[in-house]
């Protein structure tokens, strides 16, 4: 049999399909087609890593081949090779939900938001608080409450000053070596409370100082060169300092 080609293998061929995940992930999956008698060096190519060229894709970063393809001779002088890759259309976190979590300290009594979503980050990043893109409006402290004089409430709240701690740590890249270094801060943020009894007239002042959250993966899916992470903020002590 004689095969005439206008271009060169592979072809792809069938309708391709594109499945999107709540995290930003997308799945592509298309099929090719090349002769038997040299399927497999012209199918050399779609191997898994590798990218697949698609310039109608919306993936912001490439779209990857994953996982290796299985191949099937169709019996009549071609093989088909089904392929499936991966790629993101986002890069930070999705989904995001608010849970109030209260917290007390002395007579006074607020709330926290305790955060959770999904994000599709590359298999050799680690997942960082940072990452995520939150607003910074989530970590002021709410519902603010004085126990020992439940006639107050809050005029204002003001964010007066935040410092930081760093450390470092190891995680491994996408063979499984240790070779990349990230830098994680936690962050402890003041905030300067105006209370009243009236809507007017100040009644008292509390300096709150908390620190911001840090994160825990509860879930962890691997798609070859993206991973995606559901995740939950954790406050180490949700009780906060009031000075």
């Amino acid at each position: 049999m004689t095969i005439y080609q206008s271009t060169p293998p592979p072809w792809a061929t069938g309708t391709k399909r594109i499945q999107s995940f709540a995290s930003g992930l997308i799945r592509v999956d298309q099929d090719y087609k090349v002769p038997t008698a040299t399927a497999y060096t012209d199918g050399a190519a779609l191997v898994r890593g590798a990218v697949l060229a698609d310039t109608t894709s919306p993936a912001v970063d490439g779209l990857y081949i994953y996982p290796d393809p299985s191949w099937s001779d169709d019996g009549d002088g071609f093989t088909t090779i089904p392929v499936s890759a991966y790629g993101r259309t986002q890069t930070t976190a999705q989904d995001v939900v608010l849970e109030q979590e209260a917290t007390s300290y002395s007579s006074y009594r607020f709330n926290v938001w305790k955060i959770s979503g999904t994000i599709c980050l590359s298999s050799n990043e680690a997942l960082s608080l940072d990452d995520l893109n939150l607003s910074e409006s989530l970590f002021v402290p709410f519902n603010i409450s004085n126990t020992k004089n439940p006639d107050e409430s809050v005029l204002s709240i003001s964010e007066t000053g935040v410092s930081f701690s760093r450390w470092g740590s190891h995680f491994p890249d996408d063979t499984g070596t240790r070779s990349s270094y990230k830098v994680e801060v936690a962050t402890m943020r003041t905030f300067r409370v105006v209370m009243t009894t009236n809507g007017e007239d100040i009644s008292s002042t509390v300096t709150i100082k908390i620190r911001d959250p840090s994160h825990k993966i509860t879930s962890t899916r691997s798609f070859g060169k993206f991973v995606e992470y559901d995740f939950e903020t954790v406050r180490g002590n949700t009780t906060a300092t009031i000075v």
